[in-house]
């Protein structure tokens, strides 16, 4: 038999954080979550075409960017003018260390599975999806918790499966091949 494969994708609520670069000048820099590439790269364009203020994007995990935004800040080098992750909490973090203004949250999205109509020849319902995603032979993606912020939305849905049938969080845990955020992964070992 053929493994299967899953993968989630997420944008559970993006945020968007002012952070306190010089004033802003010719150009801004957008450091925003992945999830948002061609929504937020479309609007910078138009952006840019309707004021003349160029638009330096950077797209990534949302636990990632704001690693970096921190990082350039401690050590005095440019960062962004802008923040939009796909969390409150990342943004949360640099505003309570008085890094950023108050997050806005600006849009949301859901949590979804999507299968690959390759191997999956039947519609699967939400309520076979656990039962589907046990089978050893179904190959799970997801992406590091503390990197990306589906990482840790995907933790609490492990835990939810696991009150409902005891011992699936250690088995989907163990199975999930972290497919975003790596980077972080490697940098913090206690990050998983």
């Amino acid at each position: 038999m053929k493994p299967h494969f899953f993968a989630v994708s997420l944008t559970v609520c993006a945020i968007s954080a002012l952070l306190p670069n010089q004033a802003f000048a010719a150009n801004l820099t957008l450091y925003a979550a992945g999830s948002l590439t061609n929504a937020l790269t479309e609007v910078s364009k138009d952006f840019t075409q309707e004021t003349g203020i160029g638009v330096s994007t950077v797209f990534g995990p949302s636990g990632i960017r704001e690693q970096a935004i921190e990082t350039e800040l401690q050590q005095g080098q440019p960062t962004a003018d802008v923040f939009a992750s796909a969390d409150i909490g990342n943004p949360q973090k640099l505003y309570n260390q008085g890094l950023s203004t108050q997050p806005v949250e600006f849009t949301q999205n859901k949590i979804v599975a999507v299968f690959s109509s390759k191997y999956s020849q039947t519609k699967i319902t939400s309520e076979q999806l656990l039962n589907y995603l046990l089978d050893p032979n179904v190959k799970l993606g997801t992406s590091t918790p503390i990197a990306d912020p589906l990482g840790d939305y995907t933790q609490k849905i492990f835990e939810l499966a696991n009150s409902s049938q005891p011992g699936s969080f250690d088995i989907l845990n163990n199975k999930a091949l972290r497919l975003v955020g790596e980077e972080l992964a490697k940098l913090s070992p206690s990050a998983n």
